[in-house]
């Protein structure tokens, strides 16, 4: 019995491989055109089944793909052409093969589907029999017991195609093994041919009566099958789980052994060896669990066949490194979201024909998805040239459903608006149908994606198309984890969640964890971090208060985390280290809290608990939540005009403080005196096989004050271990360094620069911040009077009227952008945000010849900016420049999609004078 059941399941499993081959083939065949291989697999495939089916009784099955495998047959001959309405027909009986097939493996038989039998033979057959000139009366008395043509339809044959339909197919044969997926058996002697309905009663047990005479080509396959052999699944999950056991107590050893290593150093020795050989057992066991994505994308082409259908659009897919290799497990997990996404795609996202014309699109809407590796994940990218995500309709329907105020819907960027799609029970389906308007499909996406570890990130514009990014985790058996400890216990982060981890100082001027609304945040780079403190979080007895944490201890951790598109950070104890973790599964009891995914031995046989990042943002409403969009949008409109941007802090000799952006800011390094080195009058160090300038700026601003004139001559006295502190910059496509007296600390401040007091022409002005005055250097100036870099761009054409309009909400950037180009010669207005700008064109449309803006900005960013320029008639034609942070292949992309022509780092902003030089002189001609 136990064998009977091992020969049906591996039946199960190879009659639904060849349905799967049978149905990517055919769609194959309709997008690139006929083969005859392609046709002679499909029907070695079908044959297969029949003959398989009939072996072990599942008659219904069998006649199913007899008579599929009688309507392929004219056209493998290349009598008959495969039409479209002859694929939907195959399609459908394998569709109906695959739901018997669903049966058989749950109750062992097949269940009764003689009404679908019923119906599907005879259209089957008729269809074919229509696409001849004259009907084969073979085909119908072949199923001549159902209703498919009238009896006394005449029927004209010629000779050489009767001979060819009356060759026999001979019945299977039964072989003494069940096991193996042998090859169609061939025609056997004294064997004779199904005649009627063959399928309708099981074919009889036929034992092997002759040998025949072209069996031996079949010896090469059986060679060739023997590099691999079928396991079952459970197979590999135990043995995975015993890779992972062996982790945990190499985890174990190792901690041991290091403890004893001086005392036991062949204990050290072995030690290593065995963390050697497992780590290799660990990737080698991995590697049989692992599959290319290619086995479920394959299956989306007949998807979208039929959604084109349905749809009445034209839809192409195209797959991309289908060949990327994940977790069997995680590849299962993806597919429901990946179906999501691409039905969304091709509803929502296509276009019609006719509209898709009107907008000078091709007629085919296309949907891409590809798959590749990055940072350790599986990177899967959905994206269609559709009409995009439309953000009116999109805010409509929150204010509708109650997720957003009107207020929060009018101060949202486009990135918060797409966000809004992945809320429960949200669509933008005016019509409720079999592939939309049911509110059920991206909020699904978004838990599933993140129940297995992954993120989704959505990027669209309007009438050009949607992205999605699905990031997932290799494999879940084994994880790369941050060990840390809160309140005296140990937890685990998956690193694949970690952004960054920081180490804040809580004394002097580098204090920047502060309240909001009694909530932490911490300024991480002009960007407003929200925190949870993990130790009141978890509700365990502190050994502080929260506000001790602020103020009496000299250091905190902060551990950056990502949950969506979204960041946020964890205030935490102590990081302790990285490890491999095996996560375990824990009780209901704990797993119902909502904020653990499991739990892991660590390297000392104690326990620590997973925590579920997207757990903790949504317990506590952070990153994704209302309440955390509410708080901080109220802190941001408090500052609006007013960005705060990290300063560093530096004293160059005299009593002042001076200041430069840290965005601007490659390293920050220390030199001996030693290490310099002079070419002619210039300071010069080895630094990573280059040789780096160095620019002392207490002897650049000596003239400033007599204090800076006499550290200046002083500082040439000091020994040559003496350690001399330089901010290491970039500019000009090289790097150069300004040596400082002392580096005193790392500062977030906002407020406007002043620049009333002009006593350098090289300082930007002053910055007032917690009662003392900060000078703001010109480093860029510094730089090129230092290098005489300063002739590096030409000046504006004589007598030029060409004025520009520069955007940006940093106070700093946009005075050192207005300082450039006035420089350059040409007239410049600025403006802080998208909308102050956007106001300032309407207002007067033809003054400017140039808007550069940057992109994160509040109120409308940059990419919203340059779509309603490029939607306004009297501005499309007006050339927009982007000087930006956000520097990712994908945001240049996405900049070039909304109408910018030209996309510049804002750390080398020297390029600019150029650029716009270059643009408005092709401009002008």
């Amino acid at each position: 019995m136990q064998l009977m059941d091992e020969a049906i399941q591996e039946f199960i499993n190879e009659c639904s491989e060849m349905l799967e081959r049978v149905s990517v083939t055919l769609t194959d065949i309709e997008r690139t055109g006929p083969s005859p291989d392609k046709y002679s697999s499909i029907y070695r495939d079908i044959h297969t089944i029949k003959g398989s089916a009939q072996l072990f009784g599942f008659n219904q099955i069998g006649t199913l793909a007899h008579a599929m495998e009688a309507t392929l047959d004219p056209v493998r001959k290349g009598r008959l052409q495969l039409s479209s309405d002859l694929v939907d027909l195959i399609l459908k009986g394998l569709d109906h093969i695959h739901h018997i097939l669903e049966t058989v493996k749950k109750d062992r038989r097949e269940g009764d589907f003689q009404k679908e039998v019923q119906q599907y033979i005879p259209r089957l057959v008729d269809t074919l029999t229509r696409k001849y000139h004259t009907p084969l009366r073979l085909l119908r008395d072949e199923f001549a017991d159902y209703e498919i043509l009238p009896k006394e339809t005449p029927v004209q044959l010629m000779p050489e195609e009767l001979a060819e339909m009356t060759k026999p197919i001979p019945a299977p044969v039964r072989v003494a093994s069940t096991k193996g997926n042998a090859p169609a058996s061939p025609p056997v002697a004294g064997v004779e041919p199904l005649s009627k309905a063959p399928a309708r009663t099981p074919a009889p047990a036929i034992q092997k009566s002759a040998k025949p005479a072209d069996e031996r080509p079949a010896a090469p396959a059986a060679a060739e099958n023997q590099d691999t052999i079928r396991v079952q699944v459970t197979v590999l999950d135990k043995l995975m789980n015993l890779a992972g056991e062996l982790v945990l107590v190499r985890n174990q050893m190792l901690r041991y052994s290091s403890v004893h290593a001086r005392q036991n150093p062949e204990l050290s020795r072995l030690s290593q060896k065995i963390n050697a050989v497992t780590s290799e057992i660990q990737n080698e066991v991995m590697k049989t669990r692992m599959q290319p994505i290619g086995s479920i994308l394959s299956k989306f082409n007949r998807m979208i066949r039929d959604l084109s259908r349905d749809l009445n659009k034209k839809i192409e897919l195209k797959l991309e490194g289908t060949e990327t290799e994940l977790d069997k497990a995680l590849i299962e997990a993806v597919k429901d979201p990946l179906t999501h996404i691409i039905r969304n795609s091709a509803d929502h996202g296509i276009e019609l024909p006719a509209d898709r014309l009107a907008q000078h699109k091709p007629e085919h809407g296309t949907i891409t998805v590809r798959s590749y590796h990055e940072g350790g994940q599986v990177v899967i990218e959905i994206s269609d040239d559709g009409r995009g995500l439309n953000r009116k309709k999109i805010i409509e329907k929150a204010l509708e459903k109650g997720i957003i105020t009107a207020e929060e819907g009018r101060l949202m960027s486009d990135p918060e608006a797409w966000q809004l799609i992945f809320a429960a029970g949200f669509s933008t389906a005016d019509q409720v149908s079999s592939i939309s308007g049911r509110g059920v499909g991206m909020d699904v996406v978004k838990t599933n994606i993140e129940k297995i570890g992954g993120v989704i990130e959505l990027d669209s514009v309007q009438d050009q198309g949607t992205r999605i990014l699905l990031k997932i985790p290799l494999t879940l058996a084994i994880v790369p984890a941050l060990i840390i400890r809160s309140g005296g216990i140990r937890l685990a982060i998956p690193q694949v969640k970690l952004l960054e981890v920081l180490r804040v100082s809580k004394s002097g001027e580098g204090q920047r964890l502060e309240y909001i609304h009694d909530r932490p945040v911490y300024r991480l780079r002009g960007q407003l971090l929200p925190l949870v403190d993990l130790q009141e979080f978890l509700s365990v007895p502190p050994l502080r208060s929260a506000k001790s944490l602020m103020f009496d201890e000299d250091m905190a951790s902060i551990v950056v985390l990502k949950s969506g598109s979204s960041s946020f950070g964890i205030i935490v104890d102590e990081i302790e280290d990285n490890a491999d973790i095996v996560v375990k599964p824990i009780p209901m009891f704990l797993k119902n809290v909502g904020i653990y995914v499991g739990a892991t031995v660590l390297g000392d046989g104690s326990v620590a608990l997973a925590l579920d990042v997207g757990g903790i943002a949504e317990k506590t409403q952070l990153a994704s939540g209302a309440d955390s969009r509410k708080t901080l949008d109220s802190a941001q409109t408090q500052q609006r005009g007013h960005t705060v941007l990290d300063y560093i802090v530096f004293d160059m000799g005299d009593q002042g403080l001076y200041v430069m952006p840290m965005s601007i800011v490659n390293r920050l390094e220390e030199f001996k005196n030693s290490r310099f080195e002079y070419a002619g009058h210039r300071k010069l160090v080895q630094y990573r096989d280059k040789l780096l300038p160095i620019v002392s700026l207490a002897d650049y601003y000596q003239d400033l004050s007599p204090e800076l004139k006499d550290y200046t001559l002083k500082s040439l006295k000091d020994p040559p271990d003496a350690v001399c502190p330089v901010i290491v910059l970039q500019i000009y496509d090289r790097l150069v360094g300004l040596q400082v007296r002392r580096i005193v600390d790392i500062v977030g401040m906002d407020g406007n620069i002043d620049d009333s007091l002009k006593i350098h022409h090289a300082i930007h002005g002053t910055l007032i911040f917690k009662n003392r005055i900060y000078t703001v250097l010109d480093a860029y100036r510094v730089i090129r009077d230092s290098l005489n870099l300063q002739d590096q761009h030409g000046k504006a054409a004589a007598g030029t009227t060409h004025q520009l309009l520069v955007v940006e909400d940093s106070d700093f950037f946009r005075k050192h952008m207005e300082r450039l180009l006035t420089d350059a010669g040409y007239l410049v207005r600025t403006a802080q945000n998208g909308q102050e700008a956007l106001d300032i064109l309407e207002a007067a449309p033809g003054a400017f010849s140039l808007v550069i803006s940057d992109i994160e900005m509040p109120i409308l960013d940059g990419f919203g900016l340059a779509q309603k320029i490029r939607a306004t008639p009297t501005l499309s034609r007006l050339p927009l420049i982007a000087v930006t942070t956000r520097y990712r292949q994908a945001d240049i992309d996405h900049g070039e999609k909304v109408g910018f022509v030209a996309y510049l780092e804002k750390l080398n902003e020297e390029h600019l004078v150029d650029v716009v030089q270059s643009i408005l002189s092709r401009q002008g001609a």
